[in-house]
């Protein structure tokens, strides 16, 4: 039983289960017999995440179910962009930098949902900018 308990996670402090158990031969074993108990850096394989294969394959599916959905759901995004024109005209988008993973920054589009210009007339009414900095929203 050298080497792991049956946790798994450390090795053992001596090289035989029976110097543990036998008082003799643990007093009469010398310094090169004895271990220091340290964790087991042995995992395995890596899990599939960490794996490039995955990465890949994750990739695929990623840029494969991207264009299906915007190829299924773009009557919709017409149909949202044709009611955006005609309740408040253009732009149809909202553009907006964001910070992503790894602080990368990336610029992001949705829908515009709110008046043109939102991101001045915010700036230019200090009430609203600290409802906004409160809770990163308004009220209607």
């Amino acid at each position: 039983m050298a080497g792991r308990n049956p946790m798994g996670k450390w090795h053992g402090l001596f090289e035989s289960e029976s110097m543990i158990l036998d008082p003799e031969k643990t007093a009469d074993a010398t310094a090169s017999t004895k271990r220091l108990a340290v964790p087991d850096m042995s995992l395995g394989p890596k899990p599939r995440y960490e794996q490039r294969s995955y990465q890949f394959m994750k990739r695929v599916m990623d840029i494969v179910l991207g264009v299906g959905g915007l190829v299924v759901l773009s009557p919709i995004f017409f149909l949202a962009s044709l009611a955006v024109v005609t309740a408040d005209g253009f732009p149809i988008f909202y553009w907006s930098e964001r910070v992503g993973q790894h602080n990368r920054r990336f610029r992001m589009m949705k829908f515009r949902t709110m008046v043109r210009n939102a991101d001045e007339v915010l700036r230019r009414d200090p009430e609203l900018y600290a409802e906004y900095l409160k809770e990163l929203k308004l009220k209607n």
